[in-house]
């Protein structure tokens, strides 16, 4: 993984079975976050009157094919960018696969 900018990241996988393991690594890193989140929390519930009580996270997903056609990685992330606006527009907290259709 590695970050591409401001809040968002970017994690490269190997993995060709992009329906599961979107929804695996949308749950572990969604749990990941709000786990450390929770854990800020107890350390620094005293200094805040009304804290949210959990952080939701959007993902963006988009596999590279050849055959989409990408020629650059900037082409590539800008589906996974797509993607993650969809997920936004979805209801937020959740992820979406960017597809060529």
């Amino acid at each position: 993984g590695f970050r591409n900018g401001g809040d968002e990241f970017a994690l490269v996988t190997r993995d060709n079975d992009v329906g599961t393991l979107s929804s695996l690594l949308v749950d572990t890193v969604r749990n990941a976050v709000n786990a450390g989140y929770n854990t800020w929390l107890k350390k620094n519930k005293d200094q805040y009157v009304n804290p949210p009580q959990g952080i939701g996270i959007s993902i963006g997903i988009a596999k590279y094919l050849y055959d989409f056609g990408f020629k650059t990685k900037e082409e590539w992330f800008q589906c996974a960018d797509n993607a993650l606006y969809a997920a936004k527009n979805a209801g937020r907290n959740t992820g979406r696969i960017w597809n060529n259709k």
